[in-house]
């Protein structure tokens, strides 16, 4: 909590493009691996954690597909250890050769469409894919295709395939697979924010705050507005609290362009303010009012009455006369079971 209070107030100001100063991303890292030393000092094989740049947008840009690549100065898969998978084409064994002529760097395992689809149907497998490669590259020429082959997995976890052009023979591939593997990628979804990976906290101060502040330049590239729609930047581990490096404050331009900051319902609210209020009555007449309404009802029901159609009333006239004329009928009394007895000795007496 000292380490945000202390960076909320050292952030600078928005300017033309996203102005951030190298020695506030220095601090930020060096604290970021001092804490992460002291969560893990009691532990001897503590792995490392991821470090992020986290970018909050003043307006939601439109979502995109493809992730935009952000380059880095030191990448974040090492050549020897990390494992690439490069989706292509049919047929998988020309692929193959076609790597191995190319002296590809690092550890790529190829594998064709049809492979995919045959191979790795099941959601199992398609976890066990997940896990097995640090990377995924595919031919740009397939990534229609890959969504429905790989399933939600990849895409939820933002590991979809990286996009690499290798068409043709004497294309490089070499240097499209190291250009995807040194990078990191904007995915722009539904909502403000996004997160782009960085580094590690095996990386040195100085290494973080370079990769850091290329991302921050790139975010500024691929904004609509240059770098004038972007809120506020945070840095973060995965663990860690998120870092202020950046704070942007909304200036007239920003009113102008979203066309006026204010939400609908404040502009409500403001417009009712504006408008003249009514005087309201006091009881006495609010009493009075409600009198006058219910005698005017009582008028308009009996006027009703008064205006109904001769022949209705006739109608009504002779059914009441009909249920007169009926004979009521006897209602039946209950005598006592003494009296019964008598009355029936009488007779047999006759």
């Amino acid at each position: 909590r000292r380490f945000c209070s202390y960076f909320l107030y050292q952030t600078t100001p928005a300017a033309q493009m996203v102005d951030v100063q190298r020695k506030q991303v220095e601090l930020a890292a060096r604290a970021l691996l001092t804490h992460h030393k002291k969560q893990n000092r009691d532990f001897l094989l503590a792995e490392g954690e991821s470090v992020w740049v986290q970018c909050v947008f003043k307006q939601t840009p439109s979502a995109q597909k493809q992730p935009k690549r952000i380059p880095l100065a030191h990448g974040l898969y090492d050549e020897r250890t990390s494992d690439i998978c490069l989706i292509t084409k049919d047929p998988q064994a020309e692929y193959e050769e076609l790597a191995a002529s190319k002296n590809l760097p690092g550890r790529v395992t190829v594998m064709s469409v049809s492979k995919l689809r045959s191979d790795f149907k099941p959601y199992e497998a398609k976890r066990k894919l997940f896990q097995s490669f640090d990377l995924f590259l595919a031919d740009d020429r397939v990534l229609d295709v890959l969504p429905k082959l790989l399933g939600k997995t990849f895409f939820a976890a933002k590991r979809q395939p990286v996009p690499v052009k290798i068409s043709g023979k004497g294309g490089d591939w070499a240097a499209q697979v190291v250009k995807a593997r040194d990078a990191t990628y904007l995915h722009i979804g539904k909502g403000p924010c996004s997160a782009l990976r960085v580094g590690t906290t095996d990386f040195t101060a100085a290494q973080l705050a370079e990769n850091i502040m290329l991302v921050i330049e790139g975010l500024g590239k691929h904004d609509a507005r240059k770098g004038k729609n972007i809120q506020a930047i945070h840095v973060k581990t995965d663990s860690s609290l998120a870092l202020p490096v950046y704070n942007s404050v909304p200036t007239a331009s920003d009113i102008t362009h979203f066309g006026g900051v204010v939400a609908p319902r404040k502009k409500k609210v403001a417009a009712e303010a504006a408008a003249p209020k009514a005087i309201e009555a006091p009881p006495a007449a609010k009493r009075e009012e409600r009198k006058r309404k219910a005698t005017k009802e009582k008028v308009e029901d009996s006027a009703e009455e008064a205006l109904a159609t001769p022949k209705a009333k006739a109608k009504a006239g002779a059914s009441k006369g009909a249920e007169s004329t009926k004979r009521p009928k006897k209602a039946k009394v209950d005598t006592p079971k003494s009296t019964r007895k008598a009355s029936k000795s009488k007779k047999a007496g006759k």
